[in-house]
């Protein structure tokens, strides 16, 4: 019976608090929703537990009382048995038993007595011996909790441990989920101020840019997915449409290659509109459209196609280092990863165009490709993007976590709705909550994130081959599954910096081999024979510095074969394979493989 009274006052108290979350739902939001659903799963079982018991402690009165024949006994006696009673607070079993005895004690004494007056009296007298009935019923209380056996002592002991718990981790959670943020810093304006060269303003490429965005004529859905192919991929129906589709673009075409002219590029950084937070949110900054810049890459390099096709071999060199320059634009003068690997991508495209244009061109043709190529320092590269990435993260810290208070601020999950949704992370509310009460204080996670970037830092300043001989890799997988636990706001804001710090290795390597290449076919041009080893091209003043491979213990790797050359990285996995192509399923070559070396020269369409 009395489960089932406890039980029912559970049910109630949880349908109470589901009826309070979803009207709450419907008037404001769902993760307020979600909140409401937690604080009500929490409170609906102390609260049911409350309300069964309180019943059960009334039901209990009820039946000591009828159970007892107290009628013979007057009316002073019997309220103060029940006082009595009623301040022992016990088991119903032994509180009958001390009343009976109670009540047998007061029949004792007046039964000799004749008048009602003596029997007032002797009442009167017996209530003094027994003092008050508090104080009584405490003390019988004592006695019988002493009595009790150890095992029972200790699932009593036990219980209330665990309620005192209980009670604890719903005021907790109480001050855990209401504190507030107070962001302090503008992170918006730092990055603006990291990116920002000193400039004129016609010497800025984003007004081109921005205008051949807005004249930019995207691709219907048939080629859509056929625009990142190769003309030689495509058969005659594609390629018409992709001409056409070439042809709609001129004007946005014309815009990009005037753009690319321009030493500078410099893009104003905007957010998205965001009531909830003053100075603006900074993991909502808005990008360009980067999948348009890259569709304009592809454009140029059919263009590109193109002309080599018909032996314009100007209007291919023009659209090669319009990509490649495009790209170096982003390269250095974007502070976010995503678009740097956009740069690297675009750029990648032109120096693929230009060693194709090497071939068919004359001395002094190769000359000016080699002189007019832009010079890329990517010792600088990487410092100031992972400088963008670490004010994304800070910000969101400042946004999420108190400012201060024990442990150096905590984290409000309520805030992390706003967070999340902008990177493309869905965590749900409710186990945004039980991540923020495992994770570490403010002042630990500013900390670790201090540690961090120091770290990448450090890695940068070495190439891939000194990190994997100095095993001081950056293992996405393993920091992000080692933060996950006490730092996950680190984790799901981190980027893979270690694949970023790949990429930008392996354009390097592309960049010096395209311009070795070009300056090896220089050198046989003027000089009727390939030279002997890079070191000749510097010393003939072709090169100023001999090529160093990032993947390997030297220089890039050369050597003459046959008339030809064969010019390549160790790759990947830092060995020399000799060399030779890597072939995936369909028998093309791959160009970045992850087990063999990267064969820049001979192309793989010449071998």
């Amino acid at each position: 019976m009395i489960l089932i009274k406890i039980l029912r006052s559970v049910i109630i108290a949880a349908a109470l608090g589901a009826l309070i979350s979803i009207t709450i739902a419907i008037v404001y939001d769902v993760n307020v929703a979600y909140l409401a659903g937690y604080i009500g799963t929490v409170l609906a079982v102390p609260f049911g537990l409350f309300i069964g018991i309180r019943d059960y402690l009334r039901y209990r009165r009820w039946i000591l009382f009828t159970s007892l024949n107290l009628d013979k006994l007057p009316q002073q006696a019997q309220r103060y048995i029940a006082k009595v009673g009623g301040c022992i607070g016990y088991k119903l079993t032994v509180r009958r038993e001390v009343m009976n005895e109670l009540a047998d004690e007061f029949e004792e004494q007046i039964r000799r007595c004749y008048s009602e007056e003596e029997k007032q009296k002797r009442i009167a007298q017996t209530i003094e011996c027994f003092g008050d009935p508090r104080l009584l019923g405490k003390l019988i209380r004592r006695a019988k909790k002493r009595c009790r056996p150890v095992w029972k002592k200790a699932i009593v002991r036990s219980l209330q441990g665990v309620g005192v718990l209980l009670v604890l981790f719903i005021l907790y959670t109480g001050w855990f989920i209401t504190g507030t943020a107070n962001p302090k810093v503008d992170y918006l304006a730092r990055l603006n101020q990291l990116a920002r060269p000193e400039i004129r303003a016609e010497d800025n490429a984003w007004k081109n840019y921005q205008r051949g965005l807005e004249l930019m004529i995207q691709p219907d859905e048939k080629i859509s997915d056929k625009t990142g192919r190769r003309l030689t991929e495509l058969s005659q129906e594609e390629w018409i449409a992709i001409e056409k589709w070439i042809a709609e673009n001129e004007e946005s075409w014309a815009q990009f290659v005037a753009g690319s002219k321009k030493p500078y590029y410099y893009r104003e950084y905007e957010v998205r509109d965001n009531k909830e937070f003053e100075p603006p949110l900074l993991a909502g900054v808005l990008l360009p459209p980067l999948a348009d810049f890259r569709r304009m890459a592809h454009i140029m390099r059919f263009r590109a196609d193109l002309a080599l096709e018909q032996g314009d071999i100007e209007s291919a060199a023009e659209n090669a280092l319009a990509s490649l320059c495009l790209g170096h634009h982003f390269l250095h003068s974007s502070p976010i990863l995503v678009e740097q690997l956009v740069g690297i991508a675009v750029s990648s495209i032109g120096m693929e165009m230009i060693l194709e244009i090497a071939p068919n061109a004359d001395t002094d043709f190769l000359y000016e490709l080699q002189s007019n190529m832009p010079v890329l320092y990517f010792e600088e590269l990487l410092k100031t993007a992972y400088t963008g990435e670490k004010y994304l993260i800070l910000d969101a810290i400042q946004r999420t976590f108190t400012d201060s208070g024990v442990g150096g601020g905590h984290l409000i999950p309520h805030n992390m709705k706003y967070i999340l949704p902008l990177i493309g992370n869905d965590k749900h509310f409710f186990s945004t909550i039980m991540a923020s009460i495992s994770h570490a204080r403010r002042d630990a996670t500013e900390a670790k994130v201090a540690e961090l970037f120091d770290r990448i830092e450090k890695i940068t300043e070495l190439t891939p081959y000194q990190r994997h001989i100095e095993d001081k890799k950056f293992d996405y997988d393993i920091e992000a599954s080692m933060l996950a636990n006490r730092y996950t706001l680190i984790s799901v804001l981190m980027a893979d910096f270690g694949r970023v710090m790949h990429l930008h290795s392996r354009l390097e390597a592309n960049y010096r081999a395209v311009l070795t290449v070009l300056a090896i076919k220089r050198y046989e041009a003027q000089e009727g024979h390939l030279p002997r080893s890079l070191d000749e091209l510097v010393q003939a003043g072709y090169l100023d510095a001999v090529p160093m491979d990032p993947f390997g213990p030297g220089q890039l790797n050369y050597r003459r074969v046959d008339g030809d050359f064969v010019l390549y990285s160790f790759g990947s996995n830092f060995t020399d394979n000799g060399g030779q192509f890597v072939y995936n399923d369909k028998g093309e070559v791959v160009k970045f493989p992850s087990e063999g070396d990267y064969v820049f020269w001979p192309l793989a369409n010449d071998s």
